[in-house]
């Protein structure tokens, strides 16, 4: 839970010093309002690798889950590979 809060809290500071950091070059005249919706090929780039990274931390984490719960039963007891039931509860594997 201390991982997420600080991510999130990590996020919301580089949040804010680009929103500042935009808010200070449209006071100043370097860009216009129009300038924020418009894309590059840079900030394109930037994006689909930001998108291709999360996509491939979620397929991680799919992965890992499901090899965890393959390795565990429903009661929460470790089960070795060659066991069909569980000798906890009694049901049978995954």
């Amino acid at each position: 839970m201390k991982r997420c809060i600080v991510i999130l809290l990590l996020g919301s500071i580089a949040g804010a010093a680009v929103l500042a950091y935009n808010f200070w070059a449209f006071c100043c005249g370097r860009c216009t309002l129009g300038h924020f919706l418009i894309f590059g090929p840079f900030e394109k780039t930037m994006i689909g690798l930001v998108l291709f990274a999360a996509l491939c931390l979620v397929a991680i984490k799919v992965f890992r889950r499901r090899k965890l719960a393959s390795n565990h039963c429903r009661c929460g007891e470790l089960l070795s590979d060659n066991w069909a039931f569980c000798p906890e509860c009694g049901s049978p594997r995954r």
